[in-house]
C-alpha cells in the first residue's frame, strides 16, 4: 500500500545478476513488485536499460539525467527491467578493487549508490525486501 505523500512503494527486489569479471561488466534482469500512482520512476546511474515489461506489456522508457522514467501510467504489480553496466574503479555501487596483488568486485550502496548497481528506489527511507542470485 501506499503511503500518504509516495507516488512509488516498492515491496520486493528480486535480481538475477550475471558479472563478467575479466570483462568488468555485468548484464542484469531486475523484477520489482511496487505499486504506483503515476509513471514509474526509478534511480538509475551509468545502466543501459535494454527492456522494460510488466503485467503482459511491454513499455517504453527514457532514461534522463538519473533517472529511468518507465511510461507504465498508474501500476500494480512485476515491473521486469533487463539492463547492463560497467564496473569501475570508483568506490560507489559496485566497483574493482585491489586486494592481495589482484582484484576483487565489491559494493558501497552507502547514502544512494545502489542505483549505480540497479534502477531503483534508491532513498534511505525507502526499504524493501532484496533477492539477489
Amino acid at each position: 500500500m501506499l503511503a500518504e505523500g509516495m507516488a512509488t512503494h516498492v515491496e520486493r527486489y528480486d535480481l538475477f545478476l550475471d558479472v563478467f569479471f575479466r570483462d568488468l561488466r555485468f548484464d542484469g534482469k531486475l523484477f520489482i513488485t511496487l505499486e504506483s500512482k503515476e509513471d514509474v520512476v526509478l534511480d538509475s546511474v551509468g545502466l543501459r536499460v535494454s527492456n522494460v515489461s510488466g503485467n503482459g506489456k511491454t513499455f517504453d522508457f527514457e532514461e534522463k539525467g538519473d533517472s529511468l522514467l518507465v511510461k507504465s501510467g498508474p501500476f500494480k504489480g512485476m515491473l521486469e527491467v533487463q539492463y547492463s553496466g560497467t564496473i569501475p574503479e570508483a568506490l560507489a555501487g559496485i566497483y574493482k578493487a585491489p586486494f592481495d596483488g589482484t582484484y576483487i568486485i565489491t559494493t558501497n550502496f552507502e547514502a544512494a549508490n545502489a542505483r549505480r548497481l540497479l534502477p531503483c528506489i534508491d532513498h534511505p527511507q525507502c526499504k524493501a525486501e532484496f533477492k539477489l542470485t
